[in-house]
């Protein structure tokens, strides 16, 4: 590579890292995160992923395709990025609002049905506030999947059986398998305006997403909660989940979604 390719190289790498740090600083600022929240990248994750570690107080984001100079980001790639930024920092923004007692129970009842709403509303204010900057249309399932992943778990007797005997799923997993699939729908309902758009295949399917996505709605604009807002919206959001699921099957259903009740 000659001298002047190695300075355009540089020169473009650092015009690129000063674009994502400007942006990072706007949000921090915006959400007055400054000192309270720190922020590393990554280049293990592609650029439309991040997450909030919020037991380190850290975003961490992903920039794999920036590091490549010799290929552009288009207009569409950095849209999904500053997408991927704000809704992690928004993250940041909720868990930082939070008392400190709410913290504590939050943290300490892991993977109880308060700590499944928490994550819940957390993900519908994330994915709402970023969306409505940084429109994104993207959905990583088709809603038939959603649908049908989700009936597996109240009509398939052997579900337990065979993710820990095949996938070695422990309860940790089955939670995280249950909240990708509401956070699934939320996302649906999101960009998509005529969701739940396709005939349900089971009663109470559509009728459980309507009322799944108007709690998490009412609850995200309410937001920060204190622990007892979070018992009664799990409450209500647990209510609506019964609705697609047979009174006979509500004991099966309780076993498979990996939730200590």
């Amino acid at each position: 590579m000659s001298v002047f390719n190695r300075v355009l190289k540089n020169f473009e790498a650092n015009k690129r890292k000063k674009k994502i740090q400007l942006f990072v600083n706007q949000i921090m600022d915006e959400f007055s995160l400054d000192g309270t929240v720190g922020v590393e990248y990554t280049d293990s994750l592609p650029m439309r992923q991040g997450r909030f570690d919020r037991f380190n107080s850290i975003v961490i984001i992903g920039i794999k395709e920036t590091l490549d100079t010799s290929k552009p980001i288009t207009d569409e790639d950095w849209l999904g990025f500053k997408n991927t930024i704000h809704h992690e920092l928004t993250h940041a923004k909720n868990y930082m609002a939070l008392d400190h007692a709410t913290k504590e129970k939050i943290n300490n009842d892991l993977f109880t049905l308060k700590h499944f709403a928490y994550k819940l509303i957390d993900e519908f204010s994330a994915y709402s506030s970023a969306d409505r900057k940084y429109r994104q249309t993207g959905l990583n399932s088709t809603e038939e999947t959603v649908q049908r992943a989700l009936k597996m778990l109240w009509f398939n007797d052997l579900f337990v059986e065979q993710t820990t005997s095949e996938n070695r799923y422990n309860d940790a997993d089955r939670n995280e398998y249950f909240v990708d699939l509401c956070t699934a729908v939320l996302i649906h309902s999101l960009r998509n305006d005529k969701f739940p758009s396709i005939i349900e295949t089971y009663t109470g399917y559509n009728e459980m997403c309507r009322s799944l996505v108007s709690i998490l709605e009412e609850y995200s604009a309410q937001l920060p909660l204190n622990h007892e807002e979070y018992e009664k919206a799990s409450l209500r959001i647990w209510e609506a989940l019964l609705i697609m699921v047979p009174k006979n099957r509500v004991s099966l259903f309780k076993r498979n979604v990996g939730i200590i009740f």
